[in-house]
This record gives C-alpha cells, structure tokens and sequence, in this order.
C-alpha cells in the first residue's frame, strides 16, 4: 500500500488507539495521531498474507490465542515504540546516583551482610531495574558505575535486569555492539576507551560488563510484577525514565503504584525530568539533588509477624528475634483461654485425676461448640476468598490485615499462611515471607506450597544449594508436579550438574506432556503450554 493511498480516519484512529494502549500502555493522544498512522503504514507494508487494509488488519489482530497474530502484535509494537537512549543519558541524574544513590545503597548492602550469618559475613546483593531499557545503554551505564563503585565487586551478588516490550531492541540490547551515536554524554567518551574495544565503525562492549546485565521481554501492562516467578521483586532501584511519557495518567499511576510495591523499603525510583506528576508518586518521598529530583519508598511500619507460643517471640529464620505484641483482652486466643480457665473452676471435680465431671449441661455446650466450629470454617473460607479477591483488585494492605486476622482466629489455615507468604514475597519481604511460609509448614509439613515459595526466595537470592533442598522437599510431597522438576533443571545447569539439569527437565517434559496444554499452575499462574515449550527450548540448548 503506498503512502498516498493510507489515510487514518476518525474510526480506524479510535480503535487502534484504544487497541495498542490496551496491549502496550502507549497512548496515542491527538496530536500523535501522525505518529499512529505513520507506524500502521509501515506495519501494513509487510503484513501477513490476505490483509488488504486497515478493515483487515485489525480484523486479523483481534484475534486470539494464535501464535502468528501475537508475533504480528509484538511486530507492530516494535514500529510504534521510540527506543532513544544513549549512555550516561541525563548528566545530573548519573552523577546523583554516582555520588549520593549507590554509594548509600553500597554500605547499607555491606553492613547488612556482615549481620546475615553468626559465623562471618554474608555476600551483599544489590537488585537493579531498567525498565524500558531499549537497546541497553541505560543498565549497561549502571553496570560500569558499580564496577567503579565497588572494588571487590566480585565478591558481590548483583542482579541487573534490563527489560523492554520491543523485542528487536533486546537483540540489539544482548549483541552490546555501538556505534559513536550512543556516546554522546561526556562521561561516556571518557569510559569508552576502558569499557569498549572499537572495531571498524563499531564498538563493542567488554564481557565482564556485558555478563553483569540480564534482559528479558517484558510488557509494562499485561505482564506480572511484583512478582517471584520472573523475578521482578525485591528491588533496590528502578529506572524508568522517559517511558509513561507515552502512556495516559491513569496507567501511569498504576505503574507508580506497582513500582512502589516492587521496590524494598527505602528503594529508589528514577524517572526522567518530563514525568514528575504531583498525584502519580504520592506514596513516595521527594528527595531533591543538583538540577534533578529522584523518589524513594518510605519506610513503613513494621509488619505483623507471627508470634511465638504464649505470644512471647517470634523467631526469624535467619536467626534474629521480633518482639510479639502483647496480647490484649480482646485477641481471640486470649479470650479462648480465659473462657476455658472459667470453666474448669465452675464444673465439679472427681477425686481421681483431678478431672472435671462431663455433665448434660457440658455435653450440650460440647455440641454447640460443634456447630461453632462449623460456622468458624465458613467465616474462614469467605474471609480466604474476599482476601484473593483483594489482591486481584490491587488493595495489597486489606488483603494482608485480613489474612492475618483469619489466622489469628484460626491458626490451623495453611492456605492462608501460604497465601500470606507469597503476597510479602512478591513485595520483596522477603523476611516476613519466610516466616510466613516456616509458619504454614509447622500448621502442615506435607504441603508443598510453602516449600516452593522458600525454594523461589532462595533462587532469586543466589542460595542455588537451599533452593534445591527445597525443590527437593516439594519433590518427595509431589513427585509428579512439574515445577520443581524445571527449576531443578535451571539450578542444576547453573551448578554445571549437566547430566542431573537434563534427567530434570526431561523429567518435567514428561509430566507436561500428560497434562492438558491450557490447564493453569496454581504455584506459578502459568499454564502448561508455556512451560513445555520453555523446558524443550532449554533442554534443546543444554544437548547441543
């Protein structure tokens, strides 16, 4: 179709607009509209076979659950996505993160290693994400900082993600081959002759920085986070900048509000200097340096932890005590204890054993109790449900005070314990997640859930040894659940335990294969599709 015959009109205009933000956050205002019509008109030049216009190309892309529509969305989205970025990009805001941010972050990560373990110091970890890092200028900047930052940064655990929607920037992003274009700050022609090797009219990025990032595809608006299973959680910096530019307010400020909620206490959001907004990052603290502004989550109160028996302590599994509340006359399992003490003084006692009399009144209160109970599971399992729902809807807080009034009244609720430990860890509470998790595996030691959350937290720490035992564990609770047999796989390999990461994986091909391909994991929210094809693409590699 050539361009004097491409026109966009009122109708075409509304439903791709409302199209491509629905799938990708872009927000194609008005005076955008050329930029939406230029980017379908060159879409349509190479458009799959059959689609005459823009009547059957979006007839084509509404579709669903076709493999060739979803790469021709993923195509269309690589025309219509901007991937400016160079390194260094924005002087003020690297030489605040060079001279105020990471240094903070690099001694609060020093001192709380050396407190980790009773028997010597722990490794530091930092947790970095680029969002939106198009052709990997940006993540690659922040890994030559670290280098310069920390000395013995080998003797460090650093995790850098790079993540974009554009699949054609990742490829490039991975490749980590420039040309002089990318070097426009100062500060990155000073690095490049340390960082880079030129080779004709390109330069190429050393390894040892190259290794320090890691990039994945990821869709700022249909993909999960915070979540454990991509590992987007826990972070101690996030960059996003120039990139809710393109997106309406309103998912700007849930993208604000779920970037808060990624980020541990006291971590740090970086935007670019056109998306400061006085509604879109409230929940966060203003921290004002030279010509830039970054945000920083404030410490909130301390959660809730599970007490210890009598309410005394709670002990954390690394060791370190929290004070429990002190129970108060209106908590359930003070009441309950009180009720009893009444009760054994006003019955009768027998001479022998000093035990009380079951009289009829007794009996009677004993099938009261009965329907009690039965009326007590039914408060849990509705409570159970509004939590879930809670967490769907976003309203993290109520859903966490809800599930802990639910085991306070019932302290035998696994589900509860488990569902409390995955919502911290997907928060990056780590600490409160296994305490959670300890919990439900003491109220049920044959339930594998909890297992998979601690072996999660441990994987996404670098703990690759405790991450196996407790794949393990849920191994022997459920030999034939396919999770753990593809995680074991990727330890394995990481481990060079060749021969044991292909027994595993083929292992969890296996039990795929049996399994109907659009049935849902509950531990993972993936269905069994998705994860055959991810263990054969990996089984693939390790045989080649």
């Amino acid at each position: 179709m050539r361009a004097n015959q491409f026109q966009l009109g009122d109708t075409d205009y509304l439903r791709f607009q409302k199209f491509v933000s629905k799938h990708s956050g872009l927000h194609f205002s008005e005076n955008r509209r050329g930029e939406l019509e230029k980017g379908l008109m060159e879409a349509l030049e190479n458009a799959p076979a059959g689609i005459t216009g823009l009547e059957s190309y979006y007839a084509f892309l509404v579709q669903s659950g076709d493999k060739q529509v979803e790469r021709e969305l993923a195509r269309l989205i690589n025309i219509l996505t901007i991937g400016e970025t160079h390194f260094f990009r924005n002087t003020a805001q690297f030489e605040a993160l060079a001279n105020y941010v990471l240094p903070g972050l690099i001694a609060k990560k020093r001192e709380a290693a050396n407190q980790i373990t009773p028997n010597g110091p722990g490794v530091p970890q930092l947790r970095i994400w680029s969002a939106g890092c198009s052709t990997g200028e940006e993540p690659y900047s922040i890994a030559i900082l670290l280098r310069e930052l920390i000395p013995d940064i080998d003797k460090w655990r650093i995790f850098i993600l790079g993540t974009d929607i554009n699949t054609d920037s990742l490829a490039r992003a991975r490749q980590a081959v420039y040309r002089e274009w990318s070097f426009r700050e100062e500060k990155a022609r000073e690095r490049r002759p340390i960082y880079f090797e030129k080779r004709g009219m390109y330069f190429h990025l050393n390894d040892d920085i190259r290794r320090q990032v890691t990039f994945a595809q990821h869709n700022l608006i249909e993909d999960d986070f915070p979540s454990t299973k991509n590992g987007i959680m826990a972070m101690d910096l996030i960059m996003c900048r120039n990139v809710t530019i393109y997106f309406s307010p309103e998912i700007t400020e849930q993208l604000t509000n779920k970037f808060h909620a990624t980020l541990v206490d006291d971590g740090w959001l970086v935007v670019g200097h056109a998306e400061p907004s006085l509604t879109a990052y409230r929940n966060f603290q203003t921290r004002s340096y030279p010509k830039t502004i970054f945000y920083q989550k404030s410490t909130p109160p301390a959660p809730t932890l599970p007490k210890g028996m009598n309410g005394a302590t709670a002990k954390n599994v690394d060791g370190r005590f929290a004070t429990a509340a002190t129970a108060k006359l209106d908590d359930p399992n003070t009441a309950r204890k009180t009720r009893h003490a009444t009760i054994r003084l006003g019955v009768a006692q027998t001479g022998i054993l000093n035990q009380p009399i079951p009289t009829t009144e007794k009996l009677r209160n004993t099938a009261v109790s009965r329907e009690s109970l039965a009326e007590k599971e039914k408060l849990a399992a509705k409570r159970y449900e509004e939590a879930q729902l809670l967490l769907v809807q976003g309203r993290t807080e109520k859903a966490i005070q809800l599930l802990e009034t639910l085991v306070n009244d019932h302290d035998k609720y696994t589900a509860a314990y488990c569902l409390l430990a995955r919502t911290h860890a997907d928060h990056g509470q780590c600490l409160q997640a296994r305490s959670w998790s300890m919990r439900a595996i003491k109220t049920d030691s044959l339930n594998p859930q909890p297992y998979y959350i601690l072996a999660l937290l441990d994987e996404n720490e670098g703990l690759l040894s405790r991450a196996i035992e407790n794949f393990k564990k849920m191994l022997y609770i459920e030999a034939n659940n396919p999770l753990p047999h593809f995680h074991l796989g990727i330890l394995y390999q990481k481990a060079a335990q060749t021969d044991l990461a292909q027994r595993s994986l083929s292992n969890a091909i296996k039990i795929l294969e049996g399994m109907p391909g659009d049935q849902f994991l509950p531990e993972n929210g993936e269905n069994v599709g998705w994860l055959l094809h991810q263990a054969k693409e990996l089984l693939r590699e390790k045989e080649q």
